[in-house]
């Protein structure tokens, strides 16, 4: 049940298939801590504790050499600096959970702190419930970045005691099943004023029956650069683009909603679409984008890539499993010609969408179509044959495509492209396969 323990160098791996083996092991972690904690004076600390176990075994009722690796851990608090706790609670007073009241005053060095829990039972914890109430970890001033994962908070994650305006990373997984709380853009767009000099957010979108509300006033997060939102159910909520002004804002992420949530599966035109409205408001300022096209109509997706202008680095993803998708958006050849450049007779070139890709990658699930693979060669051939960025024309010479594990079925890529004579120095074309298929040889 104490798979992980990281106190600086290697973490030492402890799984208990056995529990004598596991106590001796214990023992020898305790020792090793000690001795480490003696060498290393006064600096600051980064630790991993990690005990999420894959084994089913009920761990003893008391191990004292377990309370004692917490009791020297706990002695080492005012030197830690950044603590990332992966815990499981099977009963109500386990030792680990010391790990997250420790006096806020002996903290003054602590300015990441990372909670990833599992509960045996979805009942009111005693652990959750403390994790809103004074005093814990959280209570330290000096915190700029907090991660909640998901399924971890049953009461009102604003209720947790810490200076929520000092934030400047935050990563926030969904509420627990069964709480009466639902990380809704109501409840996001309540976090964003709160923490008003966010840099970096990583949040989950839980899906709400109720329809979004538009907040009374713009809230406006002036140093956010990097935000990424998993929308459980797939789409971005309309006017939630529109509540937010972001300027400083240049890379965005969009992840695949929930399998389960395959009724949310309705395409969605661009006048519908939340993430369409968000690139219509901040996709001049975007560099690096992530999104999944799959719950947009084709037309939806070359209106979100036409509000792309200055994007380096675009990633187009497509995780769905489910049949009928097949209607939506693809990677087909017309995506793919809008982006590929044409030349005119002194070699200039021009393109309708992204001229300043010089990264691209796509990735597809499992059902998906193939991409039209005579068109991508097409485009990363006519991208590499930009030569000069500054020629006036405003297109950039591609570097990268990242396949995540595409297997091509009709074309060996690489051979295609040097039998075409493509200039491949100081490009990557990776994480393919090239398996053709006998129904299309």
């Amino acid at each position: 049940m104490f798979p992980r323990v990281a106190t600086g160098g290697e973490p030492i791996e402890v799984w208990p298939e056995r529990w004598n083996a596991w106590i001796l092991k214990l023992t020898k972690l305790q020792e090793a801590t000690r001795v480490w904690m003696s060498r290393s004076g006064d600096c600051p600390i980064t630790l991993l504790v990690d005990d999420i176990r894959t084994s089913k075994l009920t761990p003893p009722k008391y191990c004292p050499e377990l309370s004692g690796l917490v009791d020297l851990l706990c002695q080492t608090s005012p030197r830690w600096e950044r603590v990332e706790f992966r815990l499981r609670f099977q009963s109500m007073t386990f030792p680990t959970s010391r790990l997250l009241f420790v006096p806020p005053q002996t903290n003054p060095k602590l300015i990441s702190v990372t909670l990833r829990l599992e509960f045996v039972s979805l009942r009111d914890h005693p652990v959750r419930r403390k994790l809103v109430s004074s005093p814990n970890i959280f209570d330290t001033p000096s915190i700029r970045s907090l991660g909640i994962g998901r399924r971890v908070m049953i009461h009102d994650i604003l209720d947790i005691p810490i200076n929520w305006r000092n934030l400047r990373d935050l990563d926030v997984g969904s509420y627990n099943k069964g709480s009466p709380q639902i990380l809704s853009a109501s409840h996001i767009f309540q976090l964003f004023k709160a923490c008003p000099n966010l840099i970096k957010c990583t949040i989950d979108l839980q899906e709400d029956s109720r329809p979004f509300p538009m907040p009374p006033e713009t809230i406006t997060l002036p140093l956010l650069q990097d935000l990424s939102i998993s929308p459980e159910a797939w789409h971005l909520p309309c006017s939630f683009a529109s509540s937010l002004n972001l300027p400083s804002l240049v890379k965005f992420r969009v992840r695949d909603g929930k399998e389960d949530k395959y009724y949310q599966w309705l395409l969605r035109e661009a006048q519908e679409s939340g993430l369409c409205e968000f690139f219509e408001r901040f996709g001049s300022t975007l560099r690096n984008v992530t999104f999944s096209y799959c719950p947009l109509s084709p037309s939806a997706l070359l209106h979100c890539l036409h509000h792309l202008p200055n994007v380096t680095s675009l990633t187009l993803t497509n995780l769905s499993k489910w049949y009928f998708i097949y209607i939506g958006a693809q990677i087909n050849r017309d995506v793919l010609n809008s982006f590929t450049p044409r030349f005119d007779k002194s070699s200039r070139a021009w393109t309708s969408l992204c001229p300043s890709i010089e990264e691209f990658g796509f990735s597809l699930g499992s059902k998906i179509p193939i991409v039209d693979e005579t068109a991508l060669l097409d485009f990363v051939e006519a991208r590499r044959r930009v030569v000069d960025e500054t020629d006036g024309s405003g297109v950039v010479r591609l570097r990268k495509v990242n396949c995540n594990g595409y297997g091509f079925r009709t074309i060996d890529p690489l051979k295609d492209l040097r039998s075409r004579r493509v200039d491949l120095v100081d490009f990557s074309f990776k994480d393919y396969e090239y398996a053709p298929s006998p129904d299309l040889s």
